[in-house]
């Protein structure tokens, strides 16, 4: 998929969530998005629009993710790699977005508004887990909901973050004061 096939999609999302629909349909989105794309997939997720709508938006993602994390290494001069085994071979963690020689990573975490997976009780145990191990591990570890990565301002912030601290990180390693 192209980047010009991402816009595609983003602006078939926006036309899909401008229809109007039945107030019933968007009981479990919270307020802000109430009638928005962020409430497709509930809504959505069982018919055969919904699922093609799932798979735009997952591509969309995908290729936002890979945009940003791109962005990041040619500032820094850093390669990355995406769903990065960090714990491997003990554990099965990923990490969304790595640079595994500073050992800097992001998590973009989903579901944010409408009780996702990273929102679910067990699930933020799991995270917690996953989060100590990062930390014995040695690992500087970033969170971002999808909005923030959907997000041109939220977007930039957080490179910025991340590109310092991976630099910070270049600077230990060069002086012998890393990890």
């Amino acid at each position: 998929m192209t980047i010009r096939d991402a816009i595609d999609a983003k602006l078939i999302l926006s036309k899909l969530a401008s229809r109007p629909k039945p107030v019933s349909a968007d009981a479990n989105c919270p307020p802000p998005f109430r009638g928005g794309h962020h409430c497709i997939s509930i809504r959505m997720g069982k018919n055969k629009l919904g699922k093609e709508v799932i798979k735009i938006k997952n591509k969309i993602r995908e290729i936002l993710k890979n945009d940003f994390a791109k962005s990041i290494s040619k500032n820094t001069d850093e390669s990355f790699e995406l769903e990065f085994a960090f714990a491997a071979p003990e554990r099965r963690w990923r990490a969304d977005i790595a640079f595994p020689r500073v050992k800097v990573a992001v998590e973009i975490d989903g579901g944010t508004w409408t009780l996702g997976r990273h929102n679910r009780p067990g699930s933020v145990l799991k995270d917690m887990e996953k989060g100590n191990g990062y930390a014995t591990r040695g690992w500087l570890v970033f969170h971002a909901p999808w909005e923030w990565i959907e997000d041109g301002e939220k977007v930039s912030e957080l490179k910025e973050a991340v590109c310092k601290a991976i630099e910070k990180r270049q600077i230990e390693i060069f002086y012998g004061l890393g990890r």
